[in-house]
């Protein structure tokens, strides 16, 4: 711890602080270099602990390393920055905090934060966390950000769950936004649903959160995706809900809307055409004895017609008719 410089006297000289002589009969100190330090100047220099740098010669004492450094090993003249996305919150540390899956390190002074709802971060490392977009999710910060499943979406950013398309609406793919409202004529009563269900023929759909509904009595519906029913007019009837309306046929008629059958002509009426709303009586001096008639049996000469439900009949004795119609016989 002393040397005796030559051609002095020969008393001791102690060493200078930072410098040691660790042996007899020493001529000079030896000064301690960066990394190393003069614990006693009787012993070896010592070299900086981990988590500690000496950064000039002749020191007296090791340093700490402040936050956001370190020193793995010894003898470190200096302290080593973190790398991005890792940190060492306290003093004296010997190595860097890695940021986890889920967690992000953007302050090598702070210990590793989690990521926030709705933002993951998937590797070591991160300096930040990735935002999930609307149309995704997280479940979990560590895992990737989660598309929407069909029959679900995600409005917005940064959301924890997905939301079922709510009834009257869908959506068919994975990764949606926003579910699209049914078509006219479609529904989807239930929510999470993957498509719209159309309306077949003899069916409706006036509310899309409803399922297509049957074609009230004496309407119909003949195609795909009916808002609405079409109504059977007089002179028509429904003889099913999934074909057009039918005309009356000869001989009958439908008086009202909306009719689901067909009536006969009674006797002493007529419709000889399709389509009719009424039938007709039938004129004087012809009849029409039996239902269904398409047209009325005009009395011949010798013939006579007072009632139009029976049969022209033939003049009594002494009585005539000489022309076409007659309603009575003449003397």
């Amino acid at each position: 711890g002393s040397h005796v410089p030559q051609d002095e006297a020969s008393d001791d000289t102690s060493c200078a602080a930072g410098t040691v002589s660790t042996g007899q009969g020493a001529t000079a100190c030896t000064r301690c270099l960066k990394g190393t330090f003069a614990q006693s100047p009787d012993q070896p220099c010592v070299s900086a602990d981990s988590g500690f740098h000496i950064p000039e010669d002749g020191a007296t004492e090791q340093m700490t390393c402040s936050p956001g450094k370190f020193s793995s090993g010894s003898g470190a003249p200096t302290c080593v920055p973190c790398d991005p996305g890792s940190a060492a919150p306290v003093n004296g540390a010997s190595g860097c905090d890695q940021a986890v899956p889920g967690q992000f390190a953007n302050d090598p002074t702070k210990a590793p934060k989690s990521c926030e709802p709705g933002r993951v971060s998937t590797g070591q490392g991160a300096t930040a966390c990735t935002t999930c977009l609307a149309g995704t999710f997280t479940q979990s910060a560590d895992q990737p950000c989660i598309s929407a499943s069909p029959g679900f979406h995600v409005p917005n950013d940064e959301a924890v769950e997905q939301l079922a398309c709510s009834p009257g609406t869908f959506s068919s793919g994975s990764g949606s936004d926003v579910c699209l409202p049914c078509e006219a004529g479609s529904a989807a009563p239930q929510p999470s649903a993957t498509e719209c269900v159309q309306a077949g023929p003899g069916q409706f759909v006036d509310d899309s959160t409803r399922p297509p509904q049957v074609c009230p009595s004496g309407r119909v519906s003949t195609g795909q995706g009916a808002r609405g029913c079409l109504k059977c007019t007089a002179g028509t009837f429904a003889r099913g809900a999934d074909q057009p309306c039918v005309s009356a046929s000869p001989g009958f008629h439908v008086p009202t809307d909306e009719a689901v059958e067909q009536l006969a002509c009674s006797p002493g009426t007529f419709s000889s055409g399709s389509g009719a709303s009424v039938c007709a009586a039938c004129d004087p001096g012809s009849a029409a004895p039996d239902a269904e008639a398409i047209g009325c049996d005009q009395a011949a000469p010798g013939q006579y017609v007072n009632d139009p439900t029976k049969a022209p009949e033939s003049c009594e004795p002494g009585r005539v008719s000489t022309g076409q119609g007659a309603t009575e016989c003449k003397s």
